[in-house]
């Protein structure tokens, strides 16, 4: 393992000439790679495209680019860029590691030595240290208003479906508040695939589930329809997640709570079939700067103590309430039979104040500056 270690981290800072193109042909065509994987995101499904533009509002803007920003940066990009960028890339920074596997402490540490030695940072101060990742808030909202819309004609002209797509945003940090979250989206799955695919048929992929920006969840129902237009799509998901605490939550006997609670502990305690799995969640640990290694044993614990009434009043504080934080994404299609007319780029001033409670309607284009107006709110 050293020796491997040892010849990787060479290859990538101190032999790392040895592994650029050799000429400006070669460096076109690794560009040209790049290019094509970029230009791929066009031809994505509507769900996809509304599900990156939903998290992109919610990312500061150092720490995730559009796809048109990475698109024209690739076409600026020269192979002298490239090699001034490998030249001081490894000059200095701040390293994270993960050894986990058939290897003991001493055996780790001299592992990580070697890497250390090889690639020879600089050693950083504390205050150079890479901000961590923490979500930009989405303007609250009250519950009898139209929750912030960012509506996009779909990138891909032959693409004939509609797509709608809702993310609730939980802030908090607290270890209760993130089980709920996930007891939520466990209940709510099968009825919101029921209603909406089943029953009213609005589309084949109609899926809600929990995601993670940070430190911090959000709660996400999607619907992609080729038989009814976005506003549609919009109403009925709005309707559907306005009726979960009356006609969902709120019949949930004791016993049926308790089965949930098991159900989602008997997840968390199964064991780990490969040793990829257990890696690829302590790596997330560290990666979020959660660092919470057992994370699944204080989670069960919480899991134990709760009760039906901390769900039912978690999600009224989470949704219900007139600070609710929730963005909807519609994503537009040009062509079939709900398309309908493509919306402007640009469709609200954003130079107003934020944080205003009224609907805010954006297009593409005015998502730049939305992250910008979130980051000093």
């Amino acid at each position: 393992m050293q020796t491997f270690a040892t010849y990787v981290s060479n290859k990538i800072s101190a032999d790392i000439k040895d592994i650029l193109p050799r000429d400006e042909i070669e460096f076109e065509r690794y560009k040209d790679i790049v290019s094509r994987a970029l230009a791929a995101f066009d031809t994505k499904q509507p769900y996809a495209h509304c599900s990156f533009y939903s998290q992109l509002t919610m990312k500061p803007l150092a720490f995730q680019y559009s796809n048109r920003e990475m698109r024209e940066a690739t076409e600026r990009i020269t192979n002298n860029d490239l090699v001034s960028y490998v030249n001081q890339i490894w000059s200095s920074g701040k390293g994270l590691a993960l050894v986990q596997g058939n290897l003991n402490e001493k055996e780790s540490l001299a592992l990580l030595s070697t890497i250390d030695n090889t690639l020879r940072f600089e050693t950083i101060s504390v205050k150079e240290f890479p901000a961590e990742l923490k979500p930009l808030p989405l303007p609250p909202v009250p519950s009898n208003t139209m929750p912030t819309r960012l509506v996009i004609s779909e990138p891909n002209p032959n693409n004939s479906n509609s797509a709608s797509y809702f993310a609730i945003q939980n802030l908090s940090e607290n270890p209760k508040e993130h089980v709920m979250m996930e007891l939520l989206a466990s209940i709510i799955a099968e009825p919101f695939f029921e209603e909406l695919r089943t029953k009213q048929q609005l589309g084949y992929i109609v899926t809600s589930g929990l995601r993670g920006i940070g430190k911090t969840k959000f709660l996400d129902f999607m619907v992609q329809s080729s038989v009814a237009t976005t506003d549609k799509l919009t109403i009925e998901i709005s309707k559907y997640l306005d009726s979960v605490l009356p006609i969902l939550l709120e019949k949930i006997k004791k016993g049926d709570f308790a089965i949930y609670v098991k159900s989602l502990i008997e997840r968390k305690t199964e064991p780990d079939k490969e040793l990829e799995t257990q890696v690829t969640r302590n790596w997330a640990e560290i990666g979020s700067g959660r660092l919470e290694f057992d994370r699944t044993q204080r989670e069960i614990a919480v899991l134990l103590e709760l009760t039906r009434d901390d769900l039912l009043d978690f999600w009224s504080k989470l949704y219900l309430n007139d600070d609710r934080r929730v963005i909807i994404t519609e994503m537009v299609p040009r062509v079939g039979a709900v398309s309908i007319a493509a919306p402007p780029t640009s469709m609200k001033d954003l130079s107003s104040k934020v944080g205003i409670t009224n609907s805010l309607i954006l297009g593409i284009d005015d998502i730049e500056q939305f992250r910008k107006d979130r980051e000093i709110v």
